[in-house]
């Protein structure tokens, strides 16, 4: 996958850039001259810079825990309903040959009557808590990169607000709320009072 390839290339990056700006210095300074003193440095004291903020965002959003991917639960889901269907991703050559053969597999239950068999999958996967069917993952299956059902849903699920909502939903309340803000009798800014 190219998200992989390219996080990884990222996290190799940011690894290089951190241990290519290290400097070491010729300085000896008397104020850490017993500290290298002590780590065994006599003549040389290195350090490396601090990242910058760029990076820094950019490290915090690829490596920390708090960090959700919903793209990622959701491709896990897939894998797991596929799984549950008997079929193996790394079998298949391509994504979409594994979501055909999904889909297939489902039509085909649904047809024979197997719909107990349907519904226990679901509730095994905690699709009937998301409020999706087992045809709507696999549906999302051939282009899981969309922002459908499913994708929706685990955004409901874990919390996750759409950009774009949060900057209007903000922008809302504060056009709507007004300024506590107001100059008092001497012309300085403080809260207002009633």
């Amino acid at each position: 996958m190219s998200v992989i390839s390219s996080v990884n290339s990222a996290a190799l990056l940011i690894l290089q850039q951190t241990n290519s700006t290290s400097i070491i210095s010729d300085e000896k300074p008397d104020s850490n001259s017993l500290v290298s003193v002590a780590n065994g440095v006599n003549d040389k004291i290195g350090m490396s810079a601090q990242p910058g903020q760029a990076q820094s965002k950019i490290s915090q959003a690829m490596f920390s825990v708090n960090n959700l991917n919903v793209n990622k639960l959701k491709l896990d889901l897939i894998e797991r309903a596929g799984k549950e269907l008997g079929f193996e991703k790394a079998d298949f050559e391509s994504d979409t040959a594994f979501a055909s053969a999904m889909r297939k597999r489902v039509i085909y239950m649904h047809a024979t009557g197997a719909d107990e068999r349907i519904n226990a999958i679901e509730k095994e996967l905690g699709l009937d808590k998301l409020g999706v069917s087992l045809l709507d993952v696999v549906s999302s299956a051939r282009n899981p990169d969309l922002d459908d059902k499913v994708t929706q849903a685990l955004k409901e699920r874990e919390g996750v607000e759409d950009e774009e909502v949060r900057r209007k939903t903000e922008k809302e309340n504060n056009a709507s709320s007004p300024s506590s803000l107001a100059p008092d009798e001497i012309g300085l800014y403080g809260t207002a009072t009633a």
